[in-house]
């Protein structure tokens, strides 16, 4: 499987492209919908935060990574073994008082995204499949009762 890489100008209104945002070298990209990730293909499982920070130093745009609660990788699988793909990590939010501001809750029942990374090969949707099981993984190792995502 191969995704198709299309270059959009960068005032191009977001509701105006139907395809998944990737960056690669500090450029917005999209993959054309000519692919929906194959969820027999994937595997998610938490990994270690120092893992997590090599993969987002390589592949994410800022290439710094906010200080983590969990990092949970995207392994494509592949005889003879599987190999990271993507990484979200869960991090304490830079201001303590995001949590209360943006859910009402106390600043110690929540966490942010800090950083959501996949490589380009990944089919469209994937960002979708590995929040989803993300999510799943940091129920039971967090008290976390929200997420937010600031941009």
């Amino acid at each position: 499987m191969s995704n198709t890489l299309l270059d959009v100008p960068a005032n191009t209104p977001p509701h105006l492209i139907h395809r998944s945002q990737r960056w690669r070298d500090r450029r917005a990209s999209f993959l054309l919908p000519d692919s929906v990730i194959d969820p027999s293909e994937y595997a998610v499982d938490v990994i270690s935060k120092s893992d997590a920070a090599s993969f987002v130093a390589d592949h994410h745009y800022l290439r710094t990574c906010p200080p983590g609660v969990m990092a949970v990788g995207l392994f494509r699988n592949s005889k003879p073994s599987s190999r990271l793909v993507g990484v979200t990590l869960f991090s304490n939010p830079m201001n303590a008082a995001a949590i209360p501001l943006h859910t009402g809750l106390p600043a110690t029942a929540g966490v942010e995204l800090g950083r959501l990374v996949l490589l380009d090969e990944v089919a469209t949707n994937g960002e979708s499949f590995l929040l989803s099981r993300a999510f799943k993984l940091l129920s039971p190792h967090s008290p976390s009762k929200s997420l937010i995502s600031l941009s």
